[in-house]
């Protein structure tokens, strides 16, 4: 039961505890007091021991170059140096390559939670970096025969990478088949933690309503850059009805605004067209029939780029009003 309390209770940080601060603060906490966490770091990126015990791992520490890395294992003559990025692709390749504070050898490292391409790969190979994913920390933590004292908080850690970094099981989506719910959720999910457009910010906000007895899907954030006014639009689909379909919610309470921007226009799109409904009321932008039949035949990468345009584009026709 304790084992079962610890896990819940890391997955419901992973809820709110959602950056890259967060994630790094937590790992920094386990290494420092799990000995056995903090060699596994070492051992994923190859970094040996020479006789000496190694220090414990120090957060954000001011180098000689004016540079704060996420973590750093310092052994004296030599040091691990490891960068944390949840969708952020400033890597600081330039900014650590190189001998730090005088010492002379260096062990660079980096764990994201997203793809990185072929060109910032081959930078970080120029650098000396070795790219891990949080995956390859979840999959070393799985084969790692720890302690039975350290064995509830490894797993518990597990839940809280699996929630913060979006790391979920996606799969062909045929929504004939009740699991395809799960799978078609994560990808939203997926695609929303993954945006980058100029001059917005957009990330994952929980809300129990995002799930009733005809929906299913997930809010979001969005807002300018700089600004603290936002909104909190609905992306999900509604399965009352058949065929389903799948639309994004722009309510009035939520985002006043682009409610009010649209509840009188009538709009079509290449890939949405717009509906007021005034029984929430709400403004709704809904997949049109041709991609939704797309999408429903298609596998998975025309299935997430389906989905992933009609993102970004209700996303550029709804910024201009924010």
């Amino acid at each position: 039961m304790e084992n079962v309390l610890l896990e819940g209770i890391f997955r419901d940080l992973g809820k709110r505890l959602t950056k890259e601060n967060h994630l790094s603060d937590i790992t920094w906490a386990l290494a420092n007091n799990i000995e056995e966490f903090r060699k596994l770091f070492m051992d994923l990126f190859k970094f040996e021991a020479t006789g000496q015990d190694p220090v414990g791992l120090e957060r954000e520490k001011m180098l000689e170059n004016g540079s704060r890395p996420d973590f750093l294992l310092d052994l004296g003559d030599r040091y691990l140096l490891i960068e944390n990025k949840i969708y952020d692709r400033n890597y600081h390749f330039d900014q650590y390559s190189g001998p730090l504070d005088g010492k002379k050898k260096g062990t660079f490292g980096i764990i994201i939670n997203h793809k990185m391409d072929e060109v910032w790969r081959q930078k970080a190979t120029s650098h000396n970096f070795m790219v891990l994913t949080w995956k390859d920390v979840i999959d070393q933590i799985k084969r790692t025969h720890f302690s039975s004292e350290a064995r509830p908080y490894m797993n518990a850690y597990v839940n809280y990478i699996v929630e913060v970094c979006s790391i979920m099981e996606i799969k062909e989506i045929r929504f004939e088949k009740l699991n395809s719910l799960t799978y078609f959720v994560n990808l939203i999910k997926k695609i929303i933690s993954e945006f980058e457009g100029d001059g917005v910010e957009i990330d994952l906000y929980p809300a129990q309503r995002a799930f009733g007895s005809s929906w299913s899907g997930q809010y979001f954030i969005i807002k300018r850059k700089g600004s603290q006014k936002a909104i909190y639009p609905f992306w999900g689909i509604y399965y009352g009805e058949d065929p389903p379909c799948i639309f994004f919610a722009f309510e009035k309470d939520w985002c006043k605004d682009i409610y009010l921007k649209y509840k009188d226009k009538k709009m079509k799109k290449e890939i949405f067209y717009i509906e007021t409904y005034a029984a929430e009321p709400q403004i709704e932008f809904i997949l049109n029939d041709e991609k939704f039949d797309k999408f429903e035949k298609g596998g998975l990468d025309l299935q997430e780029e389906i989905l992933k345009d009609f993102f970004q584009k209700v996303i550029a026709e709804v910024a201009r009003y924010l």
